[in-house]
C-alpha cells in the first residue's frame, strides 16, 4: 500500500472482503506512512504491539536517490528496517509499504465497566490483559473522566449470531449522534448487569466500521476544545453530517 493511503481508504477496501489491518488507527484521516514512521497504537496493542510492528516491509528512496527495500524476514538490512519507525521520513522518501491484514467478522460485541478509583481500574485492566493472547479481549481500552472516574471498554469480534442475548445494536458514528466518548461517560453510574463475568454495565454490538473510526468525528476528545458547541444537539444536527473539520485547519485557528 502507499504511505499516502488514509485508515478511511483502507476499512473501504478491506471491509466488504472481510478483512482489517491487524492494527488499525482510529481516525480515518491518519496516513499508513504516519502510522508507520511516526507513531501508532489501538486497543489492541496489548495483543499486536505498535503499528510498525504490523509492518512486513518497507520502500523507500534514500538521500542518494536509490530505491531501497527491506522485509522483517529476509532483510540485508536489519538496522534500517527497525530505524525507520519513529524516523519520521529523516532517513528517506517512503513510497510502499506491506503491511499485516486479519480475518474479521462484520461486528464488535463491546462492554462496559465503570470503575471507581485509579486502584480498581488498573487491577481490571491488569486482570482483562494477563494470560495468553486467546484468553484475552480482542480489544481493550480505557477512558479516564477524572482522577477516579473511568470507563473500560472491552470488545471481541463477532457476528449477529454470536451477539450476547438482548445485546443490541448501535451504530455510534451517525452524525446526529453524541459523541462518542460522551456516550461513554454516559454509562459511569449504570449498575453491573447481573452475573456478568466482566462486571460490564452495558453489552452491544457496534458494526465494525462504526467501532474503528469511533473517534473520527469528534478527533478524539478534542473537538470541543477547539469548537465548544460541537456536541451540541443543534450543531449535530444542521452540520454534523459535514464530518470532522480537517485537524490542520482547526491548529490554525487555535
Amino acid at each position: 500500500v502507499e504511505p499516502g493511503v488514509t485508515m478511511g481508504d483502507l476499512t473501504r477496501l478491506l471491509l466488504p472482503r472481510n478483512l482489517m489491518l491487524d492494527l488499525h488507527v482510529e481516525m480515518e484521516s491518519v496516513t499508513v506512512g504516519g502510522a508507520a514512521m511516526g507513531f501508532g497504537i489501538e486497543t489492541n496493542s496489548h495483543m499486536t504491539g505498535f503499528f510498525q510492528e504490523t509492518v512486513l516491509s518497507y520502500e523507500m528512496v534514500d538521500s542518494n536517490g536509490n530505491v531501497r527495500k527491506v522485509d522483517r524476514e529476509n532483510c540485508a538490512d536489519p538496522e534500517l528496517f527497525h530505524a525507520l519507525p519513529w524516523s519520521h521520513g529523516s532517513l528517506g522518501f517512503l513510497t510502499c509499504l506491506t503491511v499485516r491484514c486479519v480475518r474479521v467478522k462484520p461486528y464488535v460485541n463491546v462492554r462496559y465497566i465503570p470503575t471507581q478509583s485509579p486502584e480498581e481500574l488498573t487491577e481490571k485492566l491488569r486482570t482483562l490483559t494477563e494470560g495468553e493472547p486467546h484468553n484475552c479481549p480482542r480489544f481493550v481500552e480505557a477512558t479516564v473522566f477524572s482522577k477516579d472516574e473511568a470507563v473500560i471498554q472491552v470488545g471481541d469480534y463477532c457476528t449477529l449470531e454470536e451477539a450476547p442475548p438482548g445485546a443490541k445494536v448501535h451504530e455510534i458514528n451517525h452524525f446526529w449522534k453524541p459523541f462518542y466518548y460522551k456516550y461513554v461517560q454516559s454509562l459511569l453510574r449504570e449498575p453491573s448487569l447481573p452475573s456478568h463475568p466482566e462486571g460490564a454495565c452495558r453489552s452491544e454490538v457496534i458494526p465494525l466500521r462504526h467501532y474503528t473510526h469511533r473517534f473520527t468525528r469528534s478527533v478524539f476528545w478534542e473537538l470541543e476544545d477547539m469548537i465548544p458547541f460541537s456536541n451540541h444537539p443543534l450543531y449535530r444536527t444542521l452540520w454534523g453530517w459535514l464530518g470532522a473539520p480537517e485537524v490542520g485547519l482547526l491548529k490554525l485557528a487555535q
